[in-house]
């Protein structure tokens, strides 16, 4: 560790001699910097900042840290919000509601999106694959007076999975209460298959299979 003294200009060379067979005594001392200052107060304050500066700099160098990172960062904001959504249970009757917290699209129709691929992964804290068989993803979605249009496609059925009885009336089911309770003015959800309502996903998914 590096000592830095600061001592006035008279009194540099006696400050030396007298400084550093003492300091040799001391561990941990491995070198000594005098810094010699004039009598005048300005220039005393000038070398003291200077001298503080410095320090700064070598303690930036050694941390790898930027010079100008003075201050810390600020934490990121968690701008989510703890929404209520309902998630198929594997009985094909029942629902799990659930607290999800989710950054909250400004436009509705991004937010109906997003509820629909909530809805379809199932729950977080349960093995609900079974109560939604499928993969699929939404092609488009607009909003009609108070009802919301979803149009799904590319509906497959997953390998090994099997159909539960009742479970595509339970996911919509779910899929409506979740957009409704979550997305204001919306009352009514439609879900269609490439544009095509009343289509049944998991028998349009059986027949791909």
């Amino acid at each position: 560790m590096t000592l830095h003294i600061i001592v006035p200009v008279k009194q540099l060379a006696e400050a030396k001699s007298r400084l550093a067979p003492v300091l040799a005594m001391i561990p941990g001392i491995t070198s000594m910097v005098v810094i010699p200052f004039s009598g005048n107060i300005q220039a005393r304050a000038m070398e003291l900042s200077l001298l503080l500066i410095f320090d700064y700099l070598v303690f930036c160098h050694h941390a790898e840290k930027n010079i100008f990172d003075i201050f810390p960062s600020l934490p990121k904001l968690d701008l989510r919000e703890s929404r209520n959504i309902y998630i198929p249970a594997n009985d094909g009757k029942s629902l799990l509601k659930e607290a999800r917290r989710i950054e909250v699209p400004e436009e509705k129709e991004k937010f109906a999106a997003l509820i629909f691929r909530i809805v379809s992964r199932g729950s977080i804290y349960e093995n609900t694959s079974g109560a939604v068989p499928i993969d699929t993803h939404v092609r488009a979605i607009w909003l009609k007076g108070d009802t919301c249009y979803i149009d799904a496609g590319l509906a497959m059925l997953r390998d090994g999975t099997p159909v539960i009885p009742g479970s595509e009336d339970n996911f919509r089911t779910a899929l409506e209460k979740s957009i409704v309770e979550n997305v204001p003015s919306i009352n009514r959800v439609v879900l269609l298959e490439k544009g095509v309502p009343l289509k049944r996903l998991w028998e349009v998914a059986a027949g791909r299979d």
